[in-house]
Parts: C-alpha cells; structure tokens; sequence
C-alpha cells in the first residue's frame, strides 16, 4: 500500500466532504502543520493495523491506495459511505473487515483556527 498515495486520498477526502459549505472552512483553506501530522499518524496506523486487508484488496480487486484513504476518512466519520459500501470489496468481506478496524479511530471534523489554518477537532 502507497502510504503518500494514501495520505493524498484521505486529504481529498477531507477537503470534499469539510470545505466550501456555509458553516465549514474555505475551500482553499491551509492545513496548520500540525493537521497534516495528525493526519499522517492516522493514516500510518491505519495502515499499520490494516496492512494484510489492504494489501489483499490491492492484489485480489485492484483496489489503490487513493480510494482507501479516502474511504477511511468517510468510514471514520460516518458519511454514509465507505470500505462497506464499495462492491469490490464485499469478496471476503473485505470492506467490513476494514470497517470494523476503523472503528478503533473516533471521528473527527475540520475547523478554521484563529490563524486562518484548518485544524481537526
């Protein structure tokens, strides 16, 4: 598993679904430095703890590492959809098995600092 290509989805994933709205931060907003660590260590452990799955989702159903952070970041925040829901994964179980790891990580939210940075709450 690409752990960059990983990271880059789950920060896709965020802007997507946490920017741009009314009551949500900018768009275009910056990540403080700090967001992008705690990012990186989610997404790290993440990985870490789901690497077997993963790397059988990537060699059995051709599933890459962009889609999988991006689906962390939906799975871990309840949006509705997420490994559970992606069709390549139901072989095995794979998506809720992938599930049922990130329910080890609580939700978290995106939110505009003082600074103008986004931070995760």
């Amino acid at each position: 598993m690409d752990e960059s290509d990983f990271i880059q989805g789950y920060i896709n994933a965020i802007y997507f679904t946490d920017t741009g709205d009314e009551t949500q931060p900018e768009s275009d907003v910056m990540m403080a430095p700090e967001t992008l660590q705690l990012i990186k260590n989610d997404c790290r452990d993440f990985i870490g703890n789901a690497a077997g799955l993963l790397d059988e989702a990537v060699t059995r159903v051709g599933y890459d590492a962009e889609r999988a952070g991006h689906d962390f970041w939906l799975t871990r925040n309840g949006h509705g959809a997420g490994f559970w829901c992606r069709d390549e994964l139901e072989d095995g179980g794979l998506g809720d098995k992938l599930t049922a790891i990130v329910a080890w990580f609580h939700g978290v939210g995106l939110y505009t600092g003082d600074d103008g940075l986004a931070y995760l709450s």
